[in-house]
């Protein structure tokens, strides 16, 4: 289990932004969690088919994965393109259902979760393992972390874990900047 730190102040502005690029730079690929049974806005829409090109992969979850309804998993590559695109919202808690895509996640080279969100509770968190707090301050100007969750660990799997994804057993190959 990863040791983790929480966000104690939701990121909006110019702190969303450069957290953005921030993991942007440092991981290959995200996610975002789409809700079956929610009418998508058009906004929602607009999103979908601007991130269409730099999908990776999708994996359905039911409700054991997925609390409360069945989704679909959505990876993308960490491009310049779909960074654009987180940055239509300007704050991180803004991404979520029922008229957005929802728990922006973001992995490294492995699949390991650097940083994670379930924006219903409206909680994020930073993988300890990967990243260091120092390095998150000094990265991301006006982010404000929970020194005393630094402890903490969280059964979130280190690497990804999906039933009809691929299984992470290496660095992402094959994903280029477009």
């Amino acid at each position: 289990m990863p040791r983790s730190i929480d966000i104690s102040r939701e990121p909006k502005g110019r702190t969303y932004i450069t957290l953005v690029d921030y993991l942007g730079r440092r991981c290959p690929t995200f996610s975002l969690v789409w809700r079956k049974q929610v009418s998508l806005s058009d906004l929602a829409t607009m999103i979908a088919h601007q991130l269409r090109p730099f999908l990776v992969r999708e994996e359905r979850a039911d409700e054991g994965q997925v609390v409360g309804r069945l989704a679909t998993t959505r990876h993308y590559r960490s491009v310049k393109g779909s960074l654009n695109v987180l940055k239509y919202q300007m704050s991180l808690y803004s991404w979520a259902a029922p008229t957005l895509p929802e728990n922006l996640t973001f992995y490294d080279d492995y699949g390991v979760r650097v940083f994670w969100s379930d924006l219903h509770e409206r909680n994020a968190w930073f993988n300890l393992d990967v990243l260091t707090t120092d390095a998150i301050r000094t990265e991301i100007q006006g982010i404000e972390l929970d020194d005393s969750s630094a402890l903490q660990t969280y059964g979130n799997p280190p690497r990804q874990q999906s039933g009809k994804g691929t299984n992470f057993n290496g660095p992402v190959a094959g994903l280029s900047e477009t």
